[in-house]
């Protein structure tokens, strides 16, 4: 598994070699079909395997061939099944497959990068920094046979994925096949990877109650970019006075503060100058028919003018 990518870089730099021995260890055949045995729930293995299909992907994924149907075709000999049975198997990978491929490789990985003096200065010793940020899974120009007779096209997935800045390794991912849910469906998944001492990065979509006040109790810490409508904590000492006041003196005290409110800056979009509607000239002793040739007339007059 992965001998083609090395084959490259094999005779020009020796240590190529000793990193294709690593990567092979990690990537091994045989771990990989107890990844898939131990994670799938639904899924099996027959004629086409696990690793199998991990060795095509990779050659796509380092652009050693541009597509699967073109690593298919350069692993032929070794295959005993269609291509569209490998269509079929690679659409049925379990979102639990995926994920622990990610988790436990990662791990490996992360150890390499040590060992060959890869990891980058930390800079803030004691913490662990883990920078979390959503993304929507690319679509295929390919449409699915369910929605071929719609215009709309499929929604993509989305994942959930923690890069670590020492080794600059994806250590992990949350992955949503749902095209209509939230980024935020998946935060409880996330908060239960949360550890003390763990520094979370991430922008603002991050930035809820739950979210931050959770990493709060595990005894971790967060830099997140603040929401612009999110409620911000305040201490008791500044709040405790509301307490006091009673229903006509907080209605009186909002109508002051009201009053410093500039609305305009608020606006959302600027309405401009409306513009003046073209007349339309009707002939009403021809009917008005829309062809192709009027359109193409219309077109080029527009042009010159």
């Amino acid at each position: 598994m992965l001998s083609s990518i090395f084959e490259q870089f094999i005779k020009e730099s020796p240590v190529s070699v000793m990193m294709q021995a690593l990567m092979s260890h990690i990537f091994a055949p045989e771990r990989m079909d107890r990844l898939f045995t131990k994670h799938a729930q639904v899924q099996y293995q027959q004629d086409l395997l696990f690793s199998s299909q991990v060795d095509l992907m990779s050659l796509v994924v380092c652009g050693v061939q541009k597509s699967v149907h073109a690593a298919y075709k350069a692993r032929a000999a070794n295959l005993s099944v269609s291509t569209t049975a490998l269509y079929n198997k690679l659409c049925g990978v379990e979102l639990s497959v995926s994920q622990a491929l990610v988790r436990e490789t990662a791990k490996n990985l992360a150890e390499l990068v040590k060992l060959v003096g890869g990891e980058q200065a930390n800079i803030l010793p004691g913490y662990c920094i883990k920078i979390v940020d959503g993304t929507c899974l690319k679509g295929t120009d390919h449409r699915l046979k369910a929605i071929r007779n719609l215009a709309a096209s499929a929604l993509p997935g989305k994942a959930i994925v923690v890069l670590e800045p020492l080794s600059k390794l994806v250590t992990d991912i949350f992955l949503i096949e749902d095209g209509h849910a939230q980024e935020r469906s998946e935060f409880d998944s996330v908060l239960k990877k949360v550890e003390a001492k763990d520094l979370w990065c991430g922008d603002r979509n991050f930035c809820t109650l739950k979210f931050l006040f959770t990493i709060q109790e595990k005894e971790a810490f967060f830099v997140i970019r603040q929401h612009r409508g999110m409620m911000i904590a305040i201490p008791t000492s500044e709040w405790e006075i509301f307490q006091s006041f009673s229903t006509d003196k907080i209605a009186q005290l909002l109508q002051k503060l009201s009053t410093g409110v500039h609305l305009k800056k608020f606006l959302k979009a600027t309405r401009g100058a409306k513009k003046t509607k073209v007349p339309v000239i009707y002939d009403r002793k021809k009917g008005h028919i829309s062809t192709n040739r009027l359109l193409e007339e219309y077109n080029q007059q527009k042009k010159r003018s």
